[in-house]
């Protein structure tokens, strides 16, 4: 089954590429595993995502690797806005 693969692989505990989910979380993926439906892994999505948005993503665009690319895109197209929005930069 392939909800069980996709537990396996990113929520279950010290799995392989486990994704920082909060305990309520995870345990409430873990009981809806018993009767798998199409919104099994909604509440572990939107979890992720909000930490994304609220960490990872903000560092993201303040990285040195994104700045020198802005910058690099704006070199290629001066006069473009496009280069600044073009992954959400400020």
């Amino acid at each position: 089954m392939k909800a069980q693969k996709i537990y396996n692989e990113f929520v279950a505990f010290q799995a392989p590429r486990e994704v920082n989910l909060d305990s309520t979380t995870r345990l409430a993926t873990i009981n809806a595993m018993g009767s798998p439906d199409g919104h099994l892994f909604e509440q572990a999505q939107k979890r992720i995502q909000a930490l994304m948005e609220k960490d990872s993503y903000q560092r993201f665009l303040r990285s040195e690797v994104y700045q020198n690319h802005l910058r690099d895109a704006a070199k290629s197209n001066p006069g473009s806005s496009s280069a600044s929005t073009s992954l959400g930069g400020h």
